[in-house]
């Protein structure tokens, strides 16, 4: 095999990138971007209305604690109450990194410190791998190794993982230039 230059490698990737856009719908994607801009808006509207309510319990002469508790915890004082972990705050220190790299054997992968790591030549693959590669750094969030909490979360998160995998292990040298 052949080495590309700079030069070739980059004409390589606005190639597949003009691929990409030419081929992917941006409706594609607008689910996922509504859903997080709504849950953005929505994380907001919740931490501004726990401010007034502990404002409102410490007014009452609440201990500061209790009025935490109520404000923030308590489900029942919110229209819409967002969990801890589905809180924006909580989001963005999920991911430290988002990276695109050129390694030869991986996928992606994800360190102790929670960056993700992506092979660029994925975006040559059906988006239904693209979509399996994701999820499963996104676990890795969560779980660092593929113990059995990683693979409920998998499922979880995307029932037929296994078939996806398993093409991914079939097809996946075909993603490459």
């Amino acid at each position: 095999m052949t080495k590309l230059t700079n030069d070739q490698l980059n004409q390589h990737l606005w190639r597949a990138a003009d691929i990409l856009r030419g081929s992917i719908d941006a409706s594609d994607y607008k689910n996922y971007i509504f859903g997080f801009l709504f849950l953005k808006r929505l994380s907001d509207v919740f931490e501004e209305e726990a401010e007034r309510i502990m404002a409102r319990e410490l007014k009452k002469r609440a201990p500061d604690k209790t009025a935490r508790q109520i404000a923030w915890e308590d489900p029942d004082e919110h229209p819409f109450f967002v969990p801890p972990r589905a809180r924006w705050s909580e989001i963005r220190k999920a991911a430290t990194k988002v990276l695109i790299r050129n390694p030869e054997k991986r996928w992606g992968s994800c360190d102790k410190n929670g960056s993700l790591r992506f092979n660029w030549h994925i975006v040559m693959a059906p988006m239904s791998l693209l979509d399996y590669v994701v999820a499963h750094e996104l676990c890795h969030l969560k779980s660092k190794d593929h113990s059995e909490a990683f693979w409920k979360a998998m499922r979880t998160l995307m029932p037929d993982y296994e078939a996806r995998r398993d093409r991914l292990r079939r097809e996946g040298n075909k993603f490459s230039l």
